[in-house]
C-alpha cells in the first residue's frame, strides 16, 4: 500500500520518541541514533501532484446512468444534484427540507464556514428535488441515508459511489 510522506513522518516522529525514552532508560546505546538525518518528500509537492481531478461532463452522465442501471436511485440523485448544484456529497446529504425553496437551496453544515450559501436549484433537477421532498415539511432531502458515529450522513453512499466509479 502506497502511504503519503505525512503518515510517513507521522509514524517516524513516534518511533523517534520511543528510541529517545529508550535511551533514557539506557536500554540502548546514546551513541546510536537511526533516526538522524531521514528525508521525506516535500509535502507541497505531493499535495500538488494528488489534487483532485473534476469529472467531464461524459464521466457524470455515464455515472449517473451506471447508477440507474445499477437500481440505485438514491446514488443517481445525489449525483445529478451534485453536478447541477456543485454542493458536496455530506452537504446534500445534510440538507433539510426547510433548507430548501421553490428555486434555492440553503446550505448551512458546509465543509468550511465560507462554504454556507444558497445555490440556485437547476430546471434540470427541480423535478428529483420535488419527488425527494414530497409533501413533507421537515427531515432530510435524502431521507434514508442513516448517519455514523460523528453524524455524517453521506459515508454509505459515498462508498456505493467509490464501488461504481471504480467498477466503469
Amino acid at each position: 500500500a502506497v502511504v503519503s510522506a505525512t503518515t510517513v513522518q507521522r509514524e517516524v516522529t513516534g518511533l523517534r520518541s520511543f528510541w529517545k525514552y529508550l535511551q533514557a532508560r539506557e536500554e540502548v546505546s546514546a551513541d546510536i541514533e537511526p533516526f538522524v538525518g531521514q528525508r521525506f518528500k516535500d509535502r507541497r509537492k505531493d499535495r500538488q501532484r494528488v489534487q483532485r481531478v473534476d469529472f467531464a461532463a461524459s464521466e457524470v452522465a455515464a455515472l449517473y446512468g451506471a447508477a440507474l442501471k445499477a437500481k440505485d436511485q438514491q446514488l443517481a440523485d445525489l449525483v445529478a444534484m451534485a453536478a447541477y448544484t456543485g454542493a458536496r456529497r455530506e452537504e446534500l446529504c445534510a440538507l433539510k427540507v426547510e433548507d430548501v425553496s421553490k428555486d434555492w437551496i440553503k446550505i448551512t453544515d458546509a465543509k468550511t464556514a465560507s462554504g454556507n450559501r444558497e445555490v440556485p436549484i437547476h430546471r434540470s433537477v427541480a423535478a428529483t428535488f420535488k419527488r425527494l421532498i414530497g409533501k413533507r415539511t421537515t427531515g432530510y432531502v435524502l431521507g434514508d441515508t442513516g448517519a455514523d458515529k460523528w453524524g455524517n450522513r453521506g459515508d454509505g453512499i459515498g462508498k456505493r459511489f467509490t464501488r461504481l466509479k471504480t467498477a466503469m
